[in-house]
C-alpha cells in the first residue's frame, strides 16, 4: 500500500540515509526515495532526491545510474533554472557533479574521445558562465590527457593545474594529492609521489576514499624507497579501509600486488577470493577491472611460483566471472594454475580496447610492464603463519571391496550421509549375487545394508528406510542368518520409535541370548550372530549428536547390556562409540581410556579419526590441552587425507582452541586459520571460528588481521540475523583491534554500537563496560569532557542493574568511579574527589586491601592534579602504609618516592623529604623478598633522589 503523504516518506527515507555511510544500503533507500517521487509527480522533490542520487551512485560504484541522474537533472536545470537550481537543498550541486562525469566515460573504452571533449567543453562553458573558478575544469582536462595516453599535453596541464587558484569547487587537498601522487608514480618520480602521500599522512586530509587511496598507490615506492615498516603500515591500514567498499577496487588490487611481492601469497590468495566478484559491481567501470585484473594474475603467479599452482581459488567458478575472465561455464573448481593465463588474456583485451579508443598503445604499454612487477620482490611477511595449503585431494574412492566398506564406514562416522549411501549401494551391487553365508563377501554385503539403514534414518528417508530393514532382514535369512533377522525384524523398527517399551524389548532379548550361550543351544557362530544383532540395535537405539531427556541414562544401561554380550570383535568398535558419548558423565576419566583404547585398535582410518577427535573434545573439557591439541591434529591430517575437509576443519579449529587454552598462541592462530580455510573450501562460514581467531590474534596484537575478520564476521552475524548481543560481542572486539591499528574514531564507533546491542539484549553490565571503555579512550586522547560524558552513562547503567546491592558488579562500578574521577580532574572539577572516596568505601566494604591502596594512590594522583600537593604529599604516605599492609613492599616504595619528591619539588621541604626517602630504602634493603628489576630500579631511584637533596 502506498504512503498516505509520499513526501513525508521520502524525507523519512532521506533522514535514514543520512545516517548512513556510502554504499549498497544507502544506494538502496535513496532509489527507494526517488521511486516515490516519480510516482507523486512532484518535479521539484523527485530533482532533489535525483541530485542526491547522482552523488550515492557515484561513491557506491554505480556509474549506470549517476550517468543518467545526472543527465536527468541537468535537463531539468536547463530547461528551468530558476524552479530547479543547480544548487539542491541537500546541498547537492550540479557544477560540482559535473567534475566527475568526465572521468566516468574516460573509464569504459564504449564512449569516444569525441564524446569525452564535448563533455569537458561544455563543463568549462557552464564554469564560466557560473563565474567560479577554472581549477576545476583543468582538472579534468589533465587527467582527460593521462588517461587518453597524452602524456606530454597531460604535464603541461599539471604544471598549470599546480598554478590554479583554489575554490569552492576545487577538489579536496586529499584527493588533489593522491591524483597528482598517481601521475608521479606512473612517470617513475617517486620521490615526487611519496612527498605528496606524506603530506596527505601527515597533516591528516582524508575524504570519501582517502587516505586509502593514496596509502595503496605509494606502497611499491615505499619498498623501493626502503621504507618497509611504513610500507606494511600504510597496507594494513589501506586494505582496512577499501576492503568493504567495491568502488575501492583499484586501492583493493594496489594491496594485492604488495602481498604478492612481499611474500605474503596466502593473504594475497585470500584477498583474490574475498574480492573476485567485484569484477561485475559496475558495468561501466572498466578501467577499474583493468587495475584488478593484472594484481589477480600478478597474485596467482607468485602463488604458482612457490609450487602451490594447485591451489583452489574460490569463487573463480561463479558463472556470472566465465565472460570477464574467459573460462567455460561450469567448468570449476579453477586452480591458480588453470586459470591465470586467462586472467592475462582479459586484461589484454580490455587494454586493447582502450587502445583503440584512444588511438594510441599506452594502456597497453603500461600493461606489459606490470608483467614485470614480480621480478621485484621483498621479504615482508604480515601474518605469522607460512601459506595454507588445501587439503591433498582424496585418492580416487578405490575399487577392492574391503577398502571401499572401510571408507564408507568413516563417511558413517562423520556423518557424510549422501556419500555414505552412494558407497554402500555400490558395496551392494558388487555383491548383488552373493547367496551363502560362507561367501567372503557377506560380511561387506552385510555391513553395506547396516550403513544405508543409517545414512537413511540420518537424512530422514523413514520410507525408505523401512524398506532398506526389510530388505536386510530378508537377505539375512536368504543366507541362513534366521536367529539374527528374527532378533532384529522383532527389535529394530521398535527402537526407532524412541519409545520406553524399545529398552524393555531389548533387555529381554539379551536375557535370551544369554540364556542360549548358558544352554549351549546354538552353535558358536550363531551366538556371535545373535550377539552381533542385539550389539547392532543398541547402537541404532543411540546415534551420535542424539539428545532426550535421560539420554546418559539410557547410553549406560545399553553399555552394560553390550557388556553382558560378552563382546566379540565385531561389536568392540560399537562400545567405544556409545562410550565418548557420555559428554557429561562424572568420570571424565573413564570415557578418556575408552577412547584411547579405540584408538589403539585396527580400525579404518575415518574410525580412528573420529575418535582421535572425541579424545580431543573431552581432554579439552578436563583442561589437559596439550595432549587436546595433539589428538585433534591427528584428527586433522586424517580426516584431510580422506577428502573429509568439513570433519578436518572442525578437528583444526579443536587443536587451535585448545593449543589458545594452553597459551600457545602462535600454534593457534596458524590451526584456525587451516581450519577457516577449510572451510571456505566448503563454501562454509564459521563466525564463531573466525571471532576465536580474532581475540587470539589481538592477544599477539596483530590488530589489523583481526580487524579484517572482525569485519567478516559482522557481516555474517548480521546476515544470519544474530542476537544483538552476540552481534555486540563481535562489535566489542572490533573496538579493540580498531584502538590497535590508530583508528580511535572506529573504536568509538563500534563500542557505540555494541552498547545499543547489549542493551537490546537486556546485558547493562557488558553495556556499561562499552561506555568505560569509549570513556577510558577519550580520557587518553586528552579529551576528559567527553570521557566523562561516557563514564557518566556507564555508571547510569551500573546503577540500573544495581550494583549498590549486587556484590558481583562492585569490581565494574570501582572501575568506572575511578576513571570518571580522572577525567573529572582533568576537567578541574573538584567532585572528583567524591568519585574516588566512593570507590574506596566499595573496596573497603569488600574488604579488597590491595585495590583499597591502589585507589588510595590515584586519589592522590588526581589531588595533585587538581592542584594541592600538600594534601597529595599526605595521600601519597597513606597509600605507603597501605601497600605495605597489602604485602605490595615495592607499590609502597613507589608511593613513598612520589610523597618524598612532592615535598622536595612542589612544597620545598627537603628535611622531609630526605627523611621519608631513608625510610623507604631502609624497607627496601631489608625485603627478604628475592630482588626483582622493579624492585632494584626503585631503589637506584630513591638513591639518587637522596643524593640531588645533598
Amino acid at each position: 500500500m502506498p504512503p498516505d503523504d509520499p513526501e513525508v516518506e521520502i524525507r523519512r527515507l532521506l533522514d535514514q540515509a543520512e545516517s548512513m555511510p556510502y554504499g549498497p544500503d544507502e544506494l538502496a533507500l535513496i532509489r527507494q526515495a526517488a521511486a516515490l517521487a516519480d510516482e507523486s509527480d512532484d518535479e521539484d522533490l523527485a530533482y532533489e532526491v535525483q541530485m542526491r542520487l547522482t552523488t550515492s551512485a557515484g561513491f557506491a560504484g554505480d556509474t549506470d545510474t549517476m550517468l543518467s541522474s545526472f543527465a536527468w537533472c541537468l535537463a531539468k536545470h536547463d530547461s528551468d533554472p530558476d524552479r530547479f537550481a543547480a544548487k539542491a537543498n541537500d546541498g547537492s550541486d550540479l557544477l560540482w557533479q559535473y567534475k566527475w562525469m568526465p572521468e566516468a566515460l574516460l573509464r569504459s573504452p564504449a564512449f569516444s574521445l569525441k564524446q569525452i571533449e564535448a563533455l569537458i567543453k561544455d563543463m568549462r562553458k557552464r564554469y564560466r558562465q557560473a563565474g567560479v573558478g577554472m581549477g576545476p575544469v583543468i582538472s579534468v582536462q589533465w587527467q582527460y590527457a593521462w588517461r587518453s595516453g597524452q602524456v606530454d599535453r597531460a604535464k603541461e596541464l599539471r604544471a598549470k593545474l599546480e598554478t590554479a587558484a583554489r575554490d569552492d569547487y576545487s577538489d579536496c587537498e586529499a584527493c588533489s594529492r593522491s591524483r597528482a601522487a598517481a601521475f608521479a608514480l606512473e612517470l617513475g618520480e617517486d620521490d615526487r609521489a611519496l612527498a605528496l602521500v606524506d603530506e596527505i599522512t601527515a597533516k591528516g586530509l582524508s575524504c570519501a576514499s582517502e587516505p586509502e587511496h593514496a596509502l595503496g598507490l605509494s606502497l611499491r615506492a615505499k619498498l623501493r624507497a626502503n621504507r618497509l615498516d611504513d610500507a606494511k603500515a600504510s597496507h594494513l591500514r589501506s586494505y582496512q579501509l577499501a576492503r568493504l567498499d567495491p568502488d575501492s577496487i583499484a586501492t583493493v588490487a594496489d594491496n594485492l600486488i604488495f602481498c604478492a611481492v612481499t611474500g605474503n601469497h596466502a593473504r594475497a590468495l585470500a584477498i583474490v577470493e574475498r574480492h573476485l566478484h567485484w569484477l561485475t559491481h559496475d558495468t561501466l567501470n572498466d578501467a577499474s577491472r583493468l587495475a584488478f585484473l593484472p594484481a589477480i594474475a600478478l597474485a596467482l603467479e607468485s602463488v604458482i611460483q612457490i609450487g602451490h599452482g594447485d591451489q583452489i581459488v574460490r569463487g573463480a567458478d561463479r558463472p556470472e566471472l566465465a565472460p570477464l575472465l574467459g573460462l567455460p561455464v561450469n567448468g570449476g573448481p579453477w586452480t591458480a594454475s588453470g586459470m591465470v593465463e586467462n586472467v592475462w588474456a582479459s586484461a589484454e583485451r580490455l587494454a586493447t580496447a582502450f587502445d583503440e579508443r584512444n588511438g594510441n598503445d599506452y594502456v597497453s604499454q603500461l600493461l606489459a610492464k606490470s608483467h614485470l612487477i614480480l621480478e621485484e620482490t621483498y621479504n615482508l611477511p604480515i601474518q605469522s603463519n607460512a601459506f595454507t595449503t588445501s587439503p591433498p585431494p582424496p585418492a580416487e574412492e578405490p575399487e577392492d571391496l574391503d577398502e571401499l566398506l572401510g571408507l564408507a564406514e568413516s563417511c558413517e562416522m562423520v556423518q557424510l550421509h549422501a556419500r555414505q549411501l552412494n558407497l554402500a549401494n555400490r558395496i551392494m551391487a558388487m555383491t548383488h549375487d552373493v547367496d551363502d553365508r560362507s561367501d567372503p563377501r557377506w560380511p561387506a554385503r552385510l555391513k553395506a545394508h547396516e550403513l544405508i539403514i543409517v545414512a537413511l534414518e540420518s537424512m530422514e528417508y523413514w520410507d525408505r528406510m523401512e524398506n532398506a530393514v526389510t530388505a536386510r532382514i530378508a537377505d539375512m535369512r536368504r543366507v541362513g542368518y534366521r536367529e539374527r533377522a528374527d532378533i532384529e525384524e522383532y527389535l529394530f523398527l521398535s527402537l526407532y520409535t524412541g519409545d520406553d517399551g524399545g529398552l524393555e524389548r531389548l533387555q529381554a532379548a539379551v536375557s535370551a541370548v544369554n540364556d542360549a550361550i548358558s544352554a549351549g543351544a546354538s552353535p558358536a557362530e550363531g551366538l556371535r550372530d545373535l550377539q552381533s544383532a542385539a550389539a547392532f540395535c543398541v547402537c541404532c537405539s543411540v546415534m551420535p549428536g542424539d539428545d532426550f531427556p535421560g539420554r546418559d541414562q539410557r547410553v549406560k544401561e545399553l553399555l552394560a547390556l553390550i557388556e553382558a554380550l560378552n563382546p566379540a570383535d565385531s561389536i568392540i568398535f560399537m562400545r567405544a562409540r556409545l562410550s565418548g558419548q557420555l559428554w557429561f558423565g562424572s568420570d571424565m576419566s573413564e570415557i578418556v581410556e575408552t577412547l584411547t583404547w579405540a584408538v589403539s585398535l585396527d580400525l579404518p582410518l575415518g574410525f580412528k579419526a573420529w575418535y582421535l577427535q572425541q579424545l580431543a573434545n573431552v581432554r579439552g573439557r578436563i583442561e589437559e590441552y596439550d595432549q587436546a591439541a595433539a589428538a585433534a591434529d591427528e584428527a586433522t591430517q586424517i580426516f584431510a587425507s580422506l577428502g573429509f575437509i568439513g570433519a578436518s576443519a572442525g578437528a583444526a579449529e579443536t587443536a587451535g582452541r585448545a593449543l589458545g587454552s594452553a597459551g600457545r598462541f602462535d600454534e593457534a592462530v596458524s590451526r584456525l586459520r587451516y581450519a577457516m580455510r577449510l572451510d571456505e573450501l566448503e563454501g562454509e562460514q564459521n563466525p564463531s571460528s573466525r571471532l576465536y581467531l580474532a581475540k587470539l590474534l589481538c592477544r599477539l596484537d596483530q590488530y589489523a588481521e583481526a580487524a579484517e575478520l572482525l569485519v567478516d564476521v559482522l557481516e555474517m552475524e548480521r546476515a544470519r540475523r544474530a542476537a544483538p548481543e552476540t552481534i555486540a560481542e563481535v562489535l566489542d572486539w572490533l573496538g579493540t583491534a580498531r584502538v590497535g591499528v590508530d583508528d580511535p574514531g572506529g573504536a568509538l564507533r563500534a563500542w557505540s554500537e555494541a552498547c545499543d546491542g547489549f542493551l537490546a539484549g537486556q546485558d547493562l553490565r557488558s553495556a556499561a563496560n562499552m561506555r568505560g571503555q569509549a570513556g577510558d579512550l577519550l580520557r587518553r586522547l586528552s579529551a576528559p569532557y567527553e570521557a566523562v560524558r561516557e563514564f557518566d552513562g556507564a555508571l547510569a547503567l551500573l546503577e540500573q542493574a544495581g550494583w549498590r546491592q549486587n556484590p558481583n558488579l562492585h569490581r565494574d562500578a570501582m572501575a568506572a568511579l575511578e576513571e570518571r574521577a580522572f577525567a573529572r580532574a582533568s576537567c578541574e572539577d573538584e567532585d572528583a574527589i567524591i568519585d574516588i572516596d566512593t570507590a574506596l568505601q566499595i573496596a573497603a566494604l569488600d574488604k579488597l586491601a590491595w585495590r583499597w591502596a591502589d585507589l588510595l594512590d590515584s586519589k592522590a594522583h588526581i589531588v595533585m592534579r587538581l592542584g594541592n600537593p600538600a594534601r597529595a604529599t599526605t595521600e601519597f604516605l597513606r597509600t605507603a602504609d597501605a601497600y605495605r599492609a597489602a604485602g605490595d613492599h615495592v607499590a609502597a616504595g613507589f608511593a613513598g618516592l612520589s610523597a618524598a619528591r612532592m615535598l622536595a619539588r612542589r612544597l620545598d621541604r627537603p628535611d622531609e623529604a630526605r627523611a621519608v626517602l631513608n625510610t623507604t630504602l631502609h624497607d627496601m634493603e631489608n625485603l627478604t623478598d628475592e630482588p626483582s628489576q622493579e624492585s632494584e630500579e626503585l631503589i637506584e631511584a630513591i638513591k639518587a633522589s637522596l643524593a640531588s637533596l645533598r
